[in-house]
């Protein structure tokens, strides 16, 4: 019989890194509905722009600003230089079909919480972590030192690899930048607008709020199964307790113990059931992937 492996504080700390790892990788509903959201928000975005175009050429034309932009000049600063035209991703939209209906600012410079729900996964393949926000707003707010790091870090890679991520000064790199002319602040621009567009406004805020929703609730479930597991691993002596919730264990890095159940009390019936049901998900997908292939192969 296969000696059973006994955890200690190395090995545990390593089992919860890896079963992060895990749970990031199981299909589940929340993950869906974030990539949902994303596409949503895409074509929200891209329906707002195109409206956002015609109300600047409207206001002005292209050839104007093909003469104006000639009389341009800069001596690499920005607040000393002499702009005629330039570039500009926020737009101030008024709805003046229907009475006093306020302003509407539209923004294509995204902030942080919208450029990682966006970037999810390309965040979490360069090993950061995506769900900062998420954890801030969790908290209530209160931010802390591990937070603090992880943020940056992902501003840094933000304004590398996404042209989006806000920042004043950058909005010549925006591919949802548009040339004005200079007459100001985008409040100087406010463009009027009809109801027809500012339904679509409304559809690009809510697309906003969807995604930023659907970001927390896969939070929340990533959360909520990894919080179960390191329960069942502080409490597991031997690895092949902590293999009954989490069955396919055998196919991470780590080496596997022999079937022995064990009872966690602790953690409620249906947390572990959950456990047992992702890993059972997990082996769905694969097969399915397995007989993909075995289809086009024939």
């Amino acid at each position: 019989m296969t000696d059973r492996i006994r955890l200690n504080t190395s090995k545990r700390s390593a089992l919860k890194k890896e079963h992060y790892k895990v749970v990031l990788q199981t299909p589940c509903e929340q993950k869906d509905n974030l990539i949902s959201a994303q596409t949503h928000f895409y074509k929200a975005q891209t329906d707002i722009h195109k409206i956002c175009e015609q109300l600047v050429e409207e206001r002005f034309p292209k050839a104007d600003r093909d003469v104006m932009r000639k009389y341009n000049s800069s001596n690499g600063n920005r607040y000393n230089s002499t702009t005629f035209t330039t570039m500009d991703a926020c737009f101030v939209l008024k709805n003046v079909q229907s009475g006093d209906a306020g302003e509407t600012r539209i923004n294509f410079d995204l902030s942080e919480d919208l450029s990682c729900a966006l970037n999810h996964d390309k965040l979490t393949a360069s090993g950061l972590n995506p769900f900062v926000g998420c954890q801030n707003h969790a908290s209530g707010g209160v931010s802390n030192p591990t937070l603090n790091t992880d943020s940056s870090k992902n501003n840094t890679w933000l304004n590398e690899n996404f042209s989006q991520f806000n920042g004043y000064g950058r909005e010549a790199n925006n591919p949802f930048s548009l040339e004005v002319v200079n007459t100001g602040g985008c409040h100087s621009r406010a463009y009027p607008i009809q109801d027809w567009q500012d339904n679509l406004v409304l559809a690009f805020e809510s697309a906003k709020v969807e995604l930023i929703q659907c970001h927390r609730m896969y939070y929340d479930f990533v959360k909520s199964n990894q919080d179960t597991m390191c329960t069942v691993i502080d409490q597991a002596k031997y690895l092949d307790e902590v293999q009954e919730y989490w069955t396919d264990i055998d196919e991470s890095i780590l080496v596997n113990g022999d079937n022995i159940s064990t009872n966690l009390a602790v953690v409620s019936e249906d947390r572990l059931a959950q456990l047992k049901a992702m890993a059972n998900n997990r082996k769905a997908k694969d097969d399915i992937v397995v007989v993909a292939k075995l289809q086009n192969q024939a």
